[in-house]
């Protein structure tokens, strides 16, 4: 489950040049922009990581109503901050590290607001029971996966890291003679207008699975005009594959094997950045910031929403309770920006 607000525990503090009232704080993988002297290291403390929805009273103490605000990342003085601290006097003494409190506080996730084009006609849920949502969870928020990746057996996988498409992620099912087009969240009717049922037939993606054979699921980014502002600057509606899954064996194919398909098939895949394995001290969570932050769009004239990386050969992750491995970094300047 995705987390939007922990309990968690300072691990540094440092100074920032220029600045007399505030300090950087260290929790988890993210650095946030608190009052100097306000907390120790070692404390614990309520983290709520960026790009959810808070109540505009934990931001502003003399505010009384219920609006509830967008946590952004920002930059104070040159540093970036991402996301919020609060005392552990707004939970009470009864939460121990690592609790989610997210409810409890009244936390939610943001989402974009979405085009009439995207939303679409519901035909039911997402059919989880089939194939798993696309979401990917952020690297700064689970450091122990990082540590994951850097023992037996996936230390000894290789990993790629690929282009985050800002757009939004369609799953496409061909299984026991149906075909079934779904958005992150729902499954969708069959209409003239939505964008997921345009790339399906664009892409003639029913006929194409079905060649693989029936009961295989692909799951990819929709980006284009109308989508998130289109800040790829696509001249058109345009998927980007990023997984595939055998339902039949209940096995997600590797990376090599979506790329090969691909071509052979004429869909466009997301863009591989890098291969590379882990070891016990490289690449840091930093070095990943950094080759999200130097992602580009638009043929490196325009910053990309981050990277996501996953090992070549899907493994289920215990510590991110997955049926894989994958986490997305987000590039700062871009995430600052967005919304």
């Amino acid at each position: 489950m995705e987390k939007y607000a922990v309990v968690a525990r300072i691990l540094e503090l440092a100074p920032i040049e220029g600045a007399d009232r505030i300090e950087t704080a260290t929790v988890l993988g993210w650095k946030v922009v608190t009052q100097k002297h306000l907390y120790k290291v070692g404390d614990l403390v309520v983290m709520i990581f960026p790009d959810t929805l808070v109540p505009k009273k934990f931001l502003d103490g003399a505010y009384q109503g219920d609006e509830k605000v967008r946590l952004k990342t920002v930059k104070l003085k040159g540093q970036y901050s991402a996301g919020l601290l609060l005392p552990m006097s707004i939970v009470g003494s009864s939460f121990s590290e690592g609790d989610e409190v997210s409810e409890l506080l009244g936390i939610e996730k943001w989402i974009a607001p979405a085009a009439a084009s995207i939303a679409g006609d519901a035909l039911g849920n997402f059919p989880t029971g089939i194939i798993s949502k696309t979401d990917e969870f952020n690297a700064r928020s689970e450091p122990n996966a990082l540590n994951e990746a850097r023992l037996y057996p996936l230390v000894d996988y290789e990993f790629v890291a690929t282009l985050k498409c800002d757009g939004s992620s369609g799953t496409f099912i061909a299984k026991d003679g149906q075909f079934r087009v779904c958005s992150r969240n729902l499954e969708l009717k069959e209409s003239e207008g939505n964008v997921f049922w345009q790339v399906a037939k664009k892409y003639s993606l029913h006929e194409k699975l079905l060649k693989l054979g029936d009961n295989i699921a692909l799951q990819g980014e929709v980006c284009g005009p109308g989508i998130q502002g289109n800040p790829m600057k696509l001249t058109e509606l345009t998927f980007f594959a990023f997984l595939m899954k055998d339902i039949k064996r209940d096995k997600w194919l590797s990376w090599d094997t979506l790329k090969a398909v691909c071509r052979e098939h004429q869909i466009p895949h997301v863009e591989e950045l890098k291969v590379f394995k882990f070891t016990e001290s490289s690449p840091t969570l930093e070095e990943l910031q950094d080759m999200a932050n130097n992602a580009k769009y638009d043929h490196g004239r325009t910053n990309a929403e981050g990277i996501v990386i996953r090992p070549m050969s899907p493994v289920r992750s215990l510590v991110l309770q997955k049926p894989w491995w994958s986490l997305k970094v987000m590039n700062q300047p871009y995430d600052m920006k967005k919304g």
